[in-house]
């Protein structure tokens, strides 16, 4: 008995399985064996007490002692297995598709990625029998190669080099890269020369110290050990200091020199000209070597002079000195929190304690001072704002009401000013040379 479900395939509507329907098993799916069985109805001419109770239910019997199955079951049980297998093919066929796309890579898709058609092209040239210029790479490559090592270091430049055989030069290539452009930079070395090359006439110079793990290593090019705390002379370091013939006399260097824990920074950063206002040039680095922050006011000053007169001598000028204004204004506050330092202005002793009093005092509120806890006891020591909190004129009023707290007050003072010169964009220049002569003052007092 067959009621058309077969003949019209416009009923079937797949949609109605579940996307894993040929995943199930078991009690998720056990009717999956119909797809299998050519007449699910079969067990049924089976004659047994088992199957007379199913036929009751399943089957009509004639007058004449035939079986018939039911219209309604047998339309169904159709329906289903036509289902199942019009959802069989089109998952047979979206496989193919898949495997097709997966083994093929589209024009469309290589060109809209213009690295990976670079890396193909250069990949094709390379893999040709008749060429003769097998891994030798265009300036750029180099180029990058070099920025890539510089920036990612010695592992990150051979995991890439390492997982795409060829596209970047050995280890042994770049070095001699580098050596022939001249990028090798000596410890306690100015390079005044490369401003010339790279560098408008008028720039900024800056100088910034960063914690290192120490480490001392044998450069080849010049006999000498770097890594040791370079010697200041008159604020200048000194190039090739730690030289050694034989092993004895780097045992003698070894022992009687610290090892640099900090590593000071020079850099130059030029600043756009008027034939093309747009253009802003590479910041340039002038020297590093390694210190152990045990220099002078004095020192720093004689060297911003020196390199201000060799940069002169290269008809480059500086116009500016610049500096990380918020890490001098946290290192104030983080030694007023220090619980180790015994800070005195005179007879007037600094401290914290000063501040907890005036927070403590129930005559005041936070509306009077702005301040609280976690501003004395900051989990960030690096952290500006509450260093600005601190030396609000609220703040500096009222402790000036306190007992003997002049030298605290005195000390957030400077701490203020210290703001107001290097971070304030709103101060006047006069201002700003207040805070140097009081520098200077100090310095030479010292």
């Amino acid at each position: 008995m067959n009621f058309g479900v077969d003949k019209d395939s416009s009923l079937i509507d797949t949609s109605v399985l579940p996307n894993d329907i040929f995943t199930r098993v078991d009690d998720d799916f056990f009717l999956l064996k119909l797809l299998s069985t050519p007449d699910v109805f079969a067990f049924f001419q089976i004659e047994s007490e088992e199957t007379d109770k199913i036929k009751a239910e399943f089957y009509f019997k004639s007058k004449t002692g035939q079986h018939f199955v039911k219209p309604g079951i047998q339309t169904s049980l159709s329906y289903l297995i036509k289902l199942l297998n019009q959802k069989l093919k089109e998952e047979l066929t979206l496989n193919e598709n898949n495997e097709t796309r997966d083994t093929f890579i589209s024009n469309e898709f290589i060109d809209k990625h213009p690295l990976l058609k670079s890396l193909i092209r250069w990949y094709q040239q390379n893999d040709s029998e008749n060429n003769n210029k097998a891994n030798r790479y265009t300036e750029l490559i180099k180029k990058f190669a070099i920025c890539l090592y510089i920036f990612g270091g010695k592992q990150c430049y051979e995991f890439v080099r390492l997982n795409m055989p060829g596209s970047i030069p050995h280890l042994s290539t770049l070095g001699d890269l580098i050596n022939i452009s001249n990028m090798t930079l000596t410890e306690a070395e100015f390079k005044f020369d490369s401003l010339q090359k790279f560098q408008s006439g008028f720039g900024f110079y800056s100088e910034d110290t960063t914690g290192i793990i120490p480490k001392v290593e044998y450069d080849s090019s010049t006999n000498s050990f770097i890594g040791f705390t370079t010697p200041i002379v008159d604020g200048i370091p000194l190039m090739k200091h730690y030289q050694a013939d034989t092993f004895d006399d780097f045992k003698i260097i070894y022992k009687t020199n610290e090892t640099a824990p900090l590593l000071n920074v020079h850099m130059f950063q030029s600043i756009s000209t008027e034939d093309d206002p747009t253009n802003f040039p590479k910041p340039v680095l002038l020297s590093a070597y390694g210190v152990d922050n045990k220099f002078t006011a004095m020192d720093i000053l004689r060297r911003w002079m020196y390199i201000f007169e060799r940069c002169l001598d290269k008809d480059v000028r500086i116009i500016g000195f610049s500096t990380d204004p918020v890490h001098i204004v946290t290192k104030w506050r983080n030694r007023l929190l220090s619980s180790t330092a015994d800070l005195y202005i005179g007879n007037d002793k600094i401290s914290m304690a000063h501040i907890e009093q005036l927070i403590d005092n129930n005559s005041y509120t936070k509306l009077d001072h702005g301040l609280t806890k976690s501003d004395i006891n900051p989990k960030d020591r690096q952290n500006y704002n509450s260093c600005i909190k601190l030396i609000s004129d609220d703040v500096i009023n009222l402790l000036n009401d306190s007992i003997d707290s002049n030298g605290t007050v005195v000390y957030l003072t400077l701490l203020k000013m210290i703001v107001k010169a290097y971070i304030d964009k709103s101060t006047s220049s006069h201002e700003r040379k207040s805070i140097f002569n009081i520098r200077d003052e100090k310095s030479q007092t010292d």
